[in-house]
């Protein structure tokens, strides 16, 4: 596959914002690639802007990011996950924020660029042809999501102990980058305002990635008013990532929560 790139515009991106709603969205590994699915996304240093009086910001006008279908995600034991919810261990005792620790700043930057690569990821209109409503409906949100497919480990059919869905996790991000719509399990999209529609598949089609989710068309309950009112129709698109490692798992019940990223269209 070639390497696809795209450029993300960070000047207008809130770090604070992006920390506390990003936090537990990923698990960030510092120094070595993100694999999503069975792709790697390669991220490019970010600068950071570090002052005494309050928490980093994100200093670069725009940050480059590629993504490359490279080899199979490790296993989840030979990476080192970082819960950066927590303050850095080189900063207990001391009295700097521990905002300003260089692995909090990374990390910030991580977020970032990962916050930008859902943006950068080719449309694959071409891909999604039969995943049209089946009757006339127009396009009234399109956003770009971010967030976790939630699975469990759980004995199948045959007795054999196999990683099972249970619910997606995801923010729902307008063109300008305003978190806009939440998503979780039903499947459930609930605006900011309130407004809330669930969805029942109507179609797939294979994910635009290797190792991804499908891509939807659902038949969505209208909600009454606000951000969703009206809205007949889901579409998940484009979508990158949220599907177990092949290895099977091992400990029933285990919970293993898988990032990804996809395009959702509301329509009416």
């Amino acid at each position: 596959m070639r390497a696809k790139r795209g450029i993300c515009n960070l000047e207008r991106i809130d770090s604070r914002a992006l920390v506390r709603d990003k936090a537990r969205e990923f698990p960030f590994v510092l120094g070595q690639p993100l694999y999503v699915g069975s792709t790697q996304v390669n991220i490019n240093p970010v600068a950071i802007r570090r002052s005494p009086l309050r928490p980093p910001t994100i200093a670069a006008a725009s940050a480059a990011i590629v993504i490359s279908g490279l080899q199979p995600a490790p296993s989840a034991s030979s990476v080192d996950e970082i819960d950066f919810t927590r303050p850095s261990p080189d900063l207990r005792g001391r009295s700097a924020m521990p905002s300003r620790s260089p692995t909090r700043d990374m990390l910030l930057a991580l977020a970032a660029s990962l916050y930008c690569a859902a943006f950068t990821a080719p449309a694959h209109a071409d891909e999604a042809a039969g995943l049209a409503p089946p009757e006339p409906a127009t396009p009234v949100l399109s956003t770009t999501a971010s967030g976790m497919q939630v699975y469990a480990c759980e004995y199948d059919a045959g007795h054999r102990l196999a990683w099972a869905f249970q619910y997606p996790e995801a923010l729902l991000f307008d063109a300008g980058g305003t978190l806009v719509v939440r998503h979780g399990a039903g499947p459930s999209w609930e605006a900011l305002d309130g407004s809330r529609v669930t969805g029942k598949k109507l179609a797939e089609a294979p994910g635009t990635h290797p190792g991804s989710v499908p891509q939807l068309l659902l038949a969505a309950t209208p909600a009454a008013t606000g951000t969703l009112a009206g809205v007949r129709f889901v579409q998940r698109l484009d979508t990158a990532g949220g599907t177990p490692p092949a290895t099977t798992c091992t400990t029933e019940h285990a919970v293993g929560r898988f990032p990804y990223f996809a395009r959702y269209v509301f329509l009416k």
